[in-house]
């Protein structure tokens, strides 16, 4: 459901074929359940395991292969998502 939702804005936004969206959005499925769980963690926990996964992802839009640019460009589409998203509970 995602990807059918997701993928024609990631691509027009950040200038990726269709194959690379396929594997970044493959990816950010992966993130999502890395993160699953992390509300029973410490503060300082968290940010740790945050942190782990953001370089995790990083490293696997690379292997896509992604450009810098490119993987700028896709953490900058997920920022504005996480962004325009609102709250959550």
């Amino acid at each position: 459901m995602m990807k059918q939702r997701v993928k024609p804005s990631l691509i027009e936004k950040t200038k990726i074929t269709d194959a690379q969206a396929d594997k970044v959005i493959e990816t950010m499925v992966w993130s999502q359940g890395q993160m699953r769980g992390m509300r029973d963690l410490s503060p300082e926990e968290r940010e740790k395991k945050m942190k782990e996964v953001a370089e995790e992802r990083t490293k696997k839009f690379k292997a896509i292969p992604l450009t810098e640019d490119q993987v700028k460009a896709v953490n900058q589409y997920l920022d504005e998502m996480r962004n325009n998203r609102g709250p959550r509970g």
